[in-house]
């Protein structure tokens, strides 16, 4: 099977580029004119029925934007693009292919983060690029509704001053353009202004017509152009003296007469292939060939283009040439087809096959549906491989997919559970696993288990049960009988197995077993080696890498994976970012992280707070909470006390209800527990104290018994506390977990130096100290505070350079945590706003992403100027880079 990706960016990529320019058609010198001027404005409209040469007059105005070297983008929509995501996704390859290099950040965010981040990230890679020239949006009357016109209506606010936004439709948009229209800054060129005018029409026919012929010519077409251009085509066939029957002045009624005519003129078997291509409004050359059962598809398209020019439009890529009708034409050949009985459902379901061949289901649905093969469609529903497409497409597609079902079909068992998939990618996580019990308890009442489409069923539903159970409780009872069960059940579905080991190795992992899970992941990597192409798993087990990393300490190692995350190797395809958004979310977590353990940065939180937004709601599992939550809540303790860091952990809490999510509660009972009895509230701490069972991750058992070793230390309980400290240690030791055993041997020098036993304090920390500078821990000798200095100096004494070297680390970092008292400090939202403004993000994008107007931006940055010592935007910038660099 094609890899969908590349199948479906090889398919819209011939929309992304105009046809090509046919000889002996009118070149529309005023048209133009009008287009060059209307460039002052934002927006333009170019407005007309079909045949009023919308497409022609853009597609040589592109042409002499590309001549003059300004940039010409260009992207015809089709129905697919009603969806927001599918909308951007498609303006980001028009972007691309009109030479404005978009990283792979970016491509990642449109193809997979919310609509809002990822308008966000074009529009900050336009202001970047600071291209002058033009987008051209062709026949937008097909994703005219409110989603798209509100993004419209944001790319018109947002583009770079010398770009502009050429929007074209059969019919005025619904856009909320009142501002920019009182502004004067929206040009609408209407069909008056479209029609041919004596001048072109001399032009276009020169056959010496005289002035009274003309004028005929001029009242029987109107001066529409495809009209004119029929009427030219006709006078070539029939003659200089042919005259067009009398009609009832309608230039739409000429014009059918025309199309009848000269297609009635052309070869027998080129009106065949017309009329059998006409179910589909691109003509693919091997489709061509498929649904004819021939192999004269190229040749015969060629010719009918050479003979009709203008009215067969041919894209201009050589290696993937695709012919397309126009809109009239089109209509009078559909209309053949519906006068050969049975013809249009055999050539439909031809179809179906062709597209399922190649990987594009939603086409494959789309034909069968119109083939009126119910035993069709029934079989390419059964066999849609809805996991493997959501890890190569994404959920968009699925989505697509969806839209094409038929409403009778909805209540197919494949159908409801790829809208369960749906569901859950949209964070209504509680619905969809309620849909997915009641669907597995439909299936468990199936006496006829051994059926394949059953047993289809079942994977899927077992598949979603793992992973609705790692996202919501982080936890999973029976893991090792439902991985045993679907292994079996996926035997001959390899990307699947794939997948499933992934989700295997993030349970296996929470629960503490590192080993089992990087074995799990190596069984992954092995599936997806023997498959050959991208699946769901890769960039799940390339996740789960970093977090075993992180889980192990080896915090040089994360640094380097994630540094090949963001520098992918040359020649990455833009396809290839589609699927990878939430690994480049866990690279943002991982290095943030390493931020915080190296430097006790409070500048990490911030990156954390933005890689999770770039997860979503529905992306992130417990994983990503629990290693960003502690750091979040920690530095929010840092700065604003402990009354704050409750507050966060409450609005935590009130987002993990809402979501369902039931493993982030006990985390946030954990990291409360721990807050408290550093705070000294131990009434705050027992209270919040969790249960310690088997159901707890590492990190909640782990945290907890730190917490309870401090609460026991506070309370002169010396020996339960260093007993706490041991019993964390040697469950790092077990598990292989570096920070676990460096914050348990902290804790054990810490309980012993409160009860007298200097020396064996002096030797938990030394141990301590030892285990840390390898991979340059700091944060948890930081998180201590200045009491801490004094221990480690007399525990290292004069110690090594590599030792002392740490030690002025943790002094360093203990000593930043005065500059949050200072007056020159900056606030929370203050912080959010430097970390965008180092991203590069203008005041508006800022803005959308805060969910704050422009002018509460301008006031937070008037205070932000005033702190940082600068007056300018560009200084800023560089001020914010260094802030972000020095984690203030």
């Amino acid at each position: 099977m094609a890899d969908a990706p590349r199948t479906w960016t090889r398919t819209v990529g011939r929309r992304l580029a105009p046809p090509a320019l046919q000889p002996g058609l009118c070149e529309r010198t005023l048209l133009l004119r009008s287009l060059d001027v209307a460039c002052a404005g934002r927006l333009t409209l170019v407005i007309g029925p079909a045949g009023f040469g919308k497409t022609t007059a853009l597609a040589q105005w592109h042409a002499s934007l590309v001549r003059r070297g300004q940039t010409a983008c260009w992207c015809t929509m089709s129905e697919e693009e009603r969806d927001p995501s599918r909308f951007l996704w498609m303006l980001a390859l028009a972007l691309e292919a009109a030479g404005i290099a978009l990283d792979g950040d970016v491509l990642r965010t449109v193809s997979d983060g919310s609509v809002g981040l990822a308008c966000d990230a074009l529009l900050m890679a336009l202001e970047r690029a600071a291209p002058k020239g033009a987008i051209v949006i062709e026949e937008f009357e097909r994703i005219d509704h409110p989603p798209i016109a509100a993004l419209v209506a944001e790319l018109v606010d947002g583009l770079p001053e010398d770009m502009h936004l050429v929007l074209s439709a059969r019919r005025k948009p619904k856009l909320p353009i009142s501002v920019l229209r009182v502004q004067g800054r929206v040009r609408v060129i209407d069909p008056a202004e479209l029609r041919f005018g004596r001048r072109e029409l001399t032009a276009l026919l020169d056959d010496g017509a005289d002035a009274e012929a003309l004028e005929t010519i001029e009242q029987q077409t109107e001066g529409w152009p495809v009209a004119v251009q029929l009427y030219r085509l006709w006078r070539e066939r029939a003659g200089a003296d042919a005259v067009v029957p009398k009609s009832s002045g309608l230039a739409s009624e000429v014009a059918d007469y025309l199309a009848e005519q000269i297609f009635d003129g052309l070869a027998v078997d080129a009106q065949d292939m017309l009329i059998d291509l006409s179910i589909a409004e691109y003509c693919e050359i091997p489709l061509a060939d498929f649904i004819r059962q021939s192999q004269d598809s190229a040749a015969l398209l060629r010719q009918v283009a050479d003979q009709l020019p203008g009215l067969v439009q041919r894209s201009d890529a050589e290696d993937d040439l695709v012919y397309r009708l126009h809109p009239l034409l089109l209509g009078h050949a559909r209309a053949r087809l519906a006068l050969k009985p049975g013809r249009a459902d055999l050539i439909h379901g031809r179809a179906s096959d062709w597209y399922w061949r190649n990987a594009r289901f939603a086409a494959a649905i789309h034909h069968a549906v119109l083939s009126h093969d119910e035993a069709l469609l029934a079989r390419r529903i059964e066999e849609l491989p809805f996991l493997d497409i959501l890890g190569t497409a994404g959920a968009g597609e699925l989505l697509h997919i969806l839209n094409q079902v038929p409403a009778a079909c909805q209540g197919l068992p494949q159908v409801r559970l790829i809208t369960i998939l749906l569901l859950f990618r949209n964070g209504l996580f509680p619905e969809a696993e309620q849909m997915r019990a009641e669907e597995e308890r439909l299936l468990a009442d199936r006496a006829d288990a051994a059926d394949p489409q059953v047993r289809r069923l079942r994977l899927g539903n077992l598949a979603l049960k793992l992973l609705f159970a790692v996202h919501i409780d982080g936890f999973v009872a029976d893991h090792d009988r439902l991985v045993a069960e679907i292994r079996a059940l996926s035997l001959d579905a390899p990307a699947t197995w794939a997948w499933v080991e992934c989700l295997s190795a993030t349970i296996l992992q929470i629960r503490g077993d590192l080993d089992a899970a990087a074995e799990a992941l190596l069984r992954a990597g092995k599936l997806s080696a023997a498959i050959g192409k991208p699946t769901p798993a890769a960039s799940m087990a390339t996740c789960q890498t970093l977090i075993l990393g992180l889980a192990h300490g080896r915090l040089g190692h994360v640094l380097e994976t994630v540094t090949a995350i963001r520098q992918p190797a040359a020649g990455q395809g833009t396809e290839q970012a589609v699927g990878e958004q939430a690994l480049h979310a866990m690279a943002g977590i991982a290095a943030a992280v390493v931020d915080y353990e190296r430097g006790y940065r409070v500048q990490a939180a911030e990156a954390l707070r933005m890689a999770l937004a770039e997860f979503g709601e529905s992306e992130a599992w417990f994983d990503q909470y629990a290693l960003a939550l502690p750091i979040i809540v920690d530095v929010t303790y840092r700065r604003h006390g402990f009354d704050a860091a409750r507050q966060e952990i409450e609005r935590l809490r009130e987002r993990a209800k809402r979501l369902g999510l039931r493993g982030v509660l006990g985390l946030l009972s954990t990291i409360e527990l721990f807050q408290a009895v550093r705070a000294g509230e131990p009434a705050v701490a027992d209270a919040a104290e969790p249960a310690d069972d088997a159901t707890l991750s590492w990190r909640e058992r782990d945290t907890m018994r730190l917490a309870l070793g401090r609460l026991a230390m506070e309370r002169g309980a010396f020996d339960r506390a260093a007993g706490l400290a041991a019993r964390a240690i040697a469950a790092g030791e077990a598990g292989d977990r570096l920070g676990t055993r460096i914050r348990g041997s902290i804790l054990l020098g810490l309980a012993r130096d409160r009860g007298g036993d200097a020396d064996g304090a002096d030797d938990a920390l030394r141990e301590a100290v030892r285990l840390s500078y390898p991979e340059g821990y700091v944060a948890p000798f930081a998180q201590e505070g200045r009491s801490i200095v004094p221990l480690l100096q007399r525990a290292i004494g004069k110690g090594s350079v590599i030792e002392q070297r740490l030690l002025a680390q943790v002094a360093r970092a203990i000593e930043r945590e005065r500059e949050f008292a200072a007056p020159d400090a900056l606030s929370n939202r203050e912080a959010e706003i430097v970390a965008h403004l180092a991203d590069g993000a203008s005041n508006k994008v800022i803005a959308r992403r805060l969910g704050l107007s422009d002018n509460t931006i301008k006031f937070h940055l008037k205070k932000v100027y005033a702190k940082l010592g600068v007056s300018s935007r560009k200084a800023a910038a560089a001020a914010a880079a260094k802030f972000v660099a020095d984690g203030r």
